[in-house]
């Protein structure tokens, strides 16, 4: 009996990870890099036409897998006040950026999810209650600035449970907004 498609494919896709070399540290590293940080218009446009729908899948390795914020979207740099959802200056011109992204017509059918993420500062319960509000503040921004539909934009916090840097959990890095495709 031969083996189905779905065999097949899973151990191409094993193969090709073993003969490249597979690390997820690593890959998270390089393919975060281009959608990471101070993006403008266009960087975004370009990393969410490229990114999937966040979902849960299934992984065949035994190597670590990515970090689920590292797969997929972009990770703005955001600046909030201290332990505060008040925008600062840098952050507004982050979110123009991504307000001129998400109106690009390339984008105009997709939703998003907006994900807060902080260091490992703090009590966890204050860190996802922080996270939470700064993404509510990201998307209450981009709606009243640039009309976007409200039900395109769905916002989660994460607090410190997904660090962009694990090997360095206070890192500012970790203190960001990620975009994504959202799942339909």
């Amino acid at each position: 009996m031969a083996p189905s498609f779905n065999r097949l494919s899973a151990l191409a896709a094993l193969s090709v990870l073993v003969a490249v070399g597979y690390n997820g540290a690593a890959w998270a590293q390089a393919n975060t890099t281009k959608c990471s940080g101070s993006l403008n218009a266009t960087q975004i446009v370009d990393c969410l036409k490229t990114s999937q729908p966040v979902t849960r899948g299934l992984r065949v390795s035994n190597a670590p897998a990515a970090p689920p914020e590292a797969s997929a979207g972009a990770n703005l740099k955001v600046e909030f006040g201290f332990n505060s959802v008040s925008l600062t200056p840098q952050a507004t011109a982050a979110l123009d950026n991504l307000g001129h992204a998400l109106v690009d017509p390339s984008l105009k059918d997709a939703s998003f999810q907006i994900a807060g993420h902080t260091d490992a500062v703090g009590s966890d319960d204050a860190n996802l209650a922080l996270s939470t509000r700064r993404a509510a503040a990201v998307k209450n921004y981009i709606v009243a600035k640039y009309g976007i539909d409200q039900s395109r934009l769905k916002t989660i916090g994460y607090g410190k449970t997904q660090l962009l840097d694990p090997a360095n959990p206070n890192s500012g890095v970790n203190r960001r907004v990620q975009v994504t495709i959202a799942a339909e």
